[in-house]
């Protein structure tokens, strides 16, 4: 792991995350990837599509955080990632649009690979 930026150590809020948790403890020791690029930076919806279609095709486990600039307008069928990759990766992926407790899913040792 080569870290890029400050990694979150101090306590999560009090949100609930364990739907989040529950499902990552489910998966195999070392067998998930998580992928966040921050609150900062964005992603075009054709860097999402394609990130998308190379985890649909490596069949990995993953947490894949998406969030977009706030206040960005997007129609309901436009909203990352289109329904048709989720319904390909159930089961082995999650997708968080909100925060994520990056610490505790880093720490987990069903995550192999951030």
């Amino acid at each position: 792991m080569i870290a890029v930026g400050p990694l979150v150590t101090q306590p999560d809020s009090e949100e609930d995350y364990s739907g989040i948790m529950q499902w990552l403890s489910k998966k195999d020791k070392f067998s998930t990837l998580f992928i966040s690029f921050g609150s900062e930076n964005f992603l075009s919806m054709e860097q999402i599509e394609e990130l998308g279609e190379g985890l649909d095709i490596c069949g990995v486990n993953f947490i894949w955080v998406i969030r977009l600039p706030v206040g960005e307008a997007i129609g309901i069928n436009e909203a990352p990632p289109p329904e048709e990759f989720l319904e390909r990766v159930q089961g082995r992926g999650m997708i968080v649009q909100r925060w994520a407790p990056q610490a505790k899913i880093l720490a987990h040792p069903s995550t192999g690979v951030s």
